[in-house]
């Protein structure tokens, strides 16, 4: 004789509002030009940055490719971002990850430092 068990399943389904949206393009934009405004680089450097956000965006891009574009941003203007950025887009050799600790600084401009952290974070 052999015993069948049916076991229900039940799903606990949760509603709730984000408590946050992602910004649309303009006001990304605007928030990589102010950085860019307060850097010192050479003024080639500053024109392939600006050349990245142009003032309308033609078409609609998703928030991977707004991240991207970010992250190219900051690699064209700083040093340690261009090499973080060379480094996650090469195939991982290990044993180590890049060296990403100094994201930590809170001296660095938030949209500088949480982009970075969330390109390297998606890398891993």
């Amino acid at each position: 004789m052999v015993a069948s068990l049916s076991l229900g399943t039940t799903y606990a389904q949760l509603t709730f509002e984000p408590s946050w949206q992602l910004p649309d393009y303009g006001e990304i934009r605007l928030q990589i030009l102010t950085w860019l405004e307060g850097t010192q680089v050479e003024e080639a450097d500053r024109a392939a940055a600006l050349a990245l956000w142009p003032s309308v965006e033609v078409r609609q891009i998703g928030a991977a490719e707004l991240l991207d574009r970010a992250v190219e941003t900051f690699a064209i203007a700083d040093a340690q971002a261009e090499a973080l950025v060379a480094a996650c887009n090469v195939e991982f050799v290990g044993p180590l990850a890049p060296d990403a600790t100094w994201l930590d600084d809170q001296a660095l401009p938030g949209v500088f430092r949480h982009n970075l952290r969330l390109y390297f974070a998606r890398w891993l």
